[in-house]
């Protein structure tokens, strides 16, 4: 696509960690214990969980610190190592089956210059070690599935805090299975996209895509980013409407780095993008933005697939690899390719900008394969 707007927006210079590292560049994050709320939460008359909003710069109350708050799952806490966990790749292990590798992950550290770093709170210990805590509580009803306060300019002590609700009784008893079902907290699905979209808050991203990008904009959607106000309602345009990103999208990746600054290190060397390689097999649908480091002939390969693809090798335009939805019986429904004459840029995979991907490789049936700037090998 060109670039009729800023795809770095949704970032606010106001409101990041980048002046508050806690060792170098380091975020530190905790998950709480117990039942009881940090200190500062009965520091103001019982006020509750102050949130504050980036995009309105106004406090809001959403907690009520005499109810009880409830410690992470094993498989939450599984899922927020795995999309927080910034040392070596080779020494990563999970005690969840469903986040086996971070090979291809698009999380924060991997696009970003900076790390997390994990730190222990007691059991009973009132007062976090981590600028990012996380926790489960009963939200006031009528609210969201989560709330994050955001790192405020003068660091508040609610920032980076983030609350999952648990409440099994109010109007959105839902929540509870979104946020802890461990289908729901797999790779692509929708507690997933959840822990990702509060995730990117406690790191400064504003919500509100629809103030930003303007309200039914195309680009307000999960083809572009996971921070629209309900993600769940607004649907990648060219799939499915159960189909969720695997990670952070194209518009996720430009704010995040307009903060914090590019991560070259990750997959800087000939890295393959394909079926199993990043990309889910050719009777699962998937939303994948590649963000890729350097090396010389990095390559996005259609091979296995059961029908054509079209592969887009220009940053910040879109791939069409593999299925559009899951189909029990029968042939596969593919995601659809451009129509021809017109300017409107389908597809499940983009690159984002600032990486170079030299080759492609089709399937073994009618591709489409559209080249860039840089020398390419197409197969």
């Amino acid at each position: 696509m060109s670039e009729p707007i800023d795809p770095s927006a949704l970032a606010k210079q106001n409101f990041s960690w980048k002046g508050h590292f806690a060792f170098g560049k380091t975020v530190t994050y905790t998950f709480l214990n117990g039942t009881k709320f940090p200190a500062y939460y009965y520091a103001q008359n019982n006020a509750g969980f102050k949130y504050f909003n980036p995009d309105t710069e106004k406090q809001e109350f959403y907690i009520n610190p005499k109810s009880e708050m409830e410690a992470f799952t094993q498989e939450q806490k599984a899922l927020a190592k795995y999309l927080l966990y910034s040392d070596d790749p080779e020494q990563y292990s999970s005690t969840s089956s469903n986040f086996p590798t971070i090979e291809f992950r698009v999380s924060f550290s991997d696009v970003a210059d900076f790390k997390f770093k994990f730190e222990d709170t007691p059991l009973e210990d009132t007062s976090p070690n981590g600028q990012i805590t996380l926790a489960n509580a009963k939200l006031l009803p009528s609210q969201w599935a989560a709330v994050t306060s955001a790192p405020s300019g003068s660091y508040d002590t609610f920032a980076g805090d983030a609350f999952f609700d648990n409440d099994d009784i109010n109007s959105n008893s839902f929540n509870k299975l979104f946020n802890q079902s461990p289908g729901s907290l797999a790779i692509g699905g929708y507690g997933y996209l959840l822990m990702l979209h509060e995730l990117e808050h406690a790191m400064g991203i504003q919500n509100h895509a629809e103030a930003v990008y303007g309200q039914n904009s195309i680009y307000t959607s999960l083809k572009y980013t996971i921070m629209a106000d309900a993600p769940r309602d607004d649907p990648h345009p060219d799939m499915n409407a159960s189909v969720f990103p695997m990670g952070l999208q194209l518009f996720d990746i430009s704010a995040i780095q307009q903060l914090y600054g590019r991560n070259y290190s990750t997959r800087n060397d000939d890295t393959t993008y394909g079926l199993d390689q990043g990309f889910r097999d050719a009777n699962t649908p998937f939303i994948y933005t590649i963000w890729d480091g350097g090396g010389l002939h990095d390559k996005i390969s259609g091979a296995g697939y059961s029908s054509g693809v079209q592969i887009d090798l220009r940053q910040g335009h879109f791939s069409s690899i593999g299925a559009r939805e899951s189909v029990p019986v029968g042939p596969v429904r593919p995601v659809a390719f451009d129509p021809s004459g017109h300017s409107i840029d389908r597809g499940n995979v983009a690159i984002a900008y600032h990486t170079v991907i030299e080759d492609a490789v089709g399937s073994s049936h009618n591709d489409i394969l559209i080249g860039n700037a840089w020398n390419q090998g197409y197969h």
